[in-house]
């Protein structure tokens, strides 16, 4: 009986090195939602716009050791000179297993409920290129 345990084990452990384990994946990702509240600069209309909203947070970790976070807040405020807005804000970082930044894609949008000019402001900064790209925009 005892050598039946022996060989039902050592047949296990030999079918264990043959059968080709999956592939190697990730942890699931992380959401998570809070509370945001900040203040941006509206250069198109030179007022600075505090506000508030709903942020939407991603954290996922990828099956080679990188590392994505995107981060996305619906808002409105109110400006210094009194004009109303809603805010769009995303961000996407990803980074090397290393820790080391690969990519930086951001976006923010303000539009405006009146006749304030709307603003929307584009950075981005990937490791695969040495142009960094940052841009803002005036328009409405």
């Amino acid at each position: 009986m005892r050598n039946r345990g022996y060989l039902c084990a050592l047949l296990a452990f030999a079918a264990a090195l043959v059968i080709p384990a999956g592939v190697a994946t990730a942890a699931p990702a992380e959401v998570s939602h809070t509370q945001a509240v900040g203040a941006l600069f509206n250069t198109c209309a030179g007022e600075l716009v505090d506000f508030t909203g709903t942020a939407r947070v991603l954290d996922k970790p990828n099956a080679d050791g990188s590392f994505k976070t995107s981060l996305n807040i619906r808002g409105t405020g109110t400006g210094s000179l009194g004009n109303e807005y809603v805010l769009h804000f995303d961000l996407l970082l990803v980074r090397a297993s290393s820790g080391l930044l690969i990519l930086d894609d951001e976006k923010t949008t303000l539009v405006s409920k009146g006749s304030a000019p709307n603003q929307d402001v584009r950075f981005h900064f990937s490791s695969d290129s040495p142009d960094v790209i940052f841009t803002v925009d005036c328009h409405g």
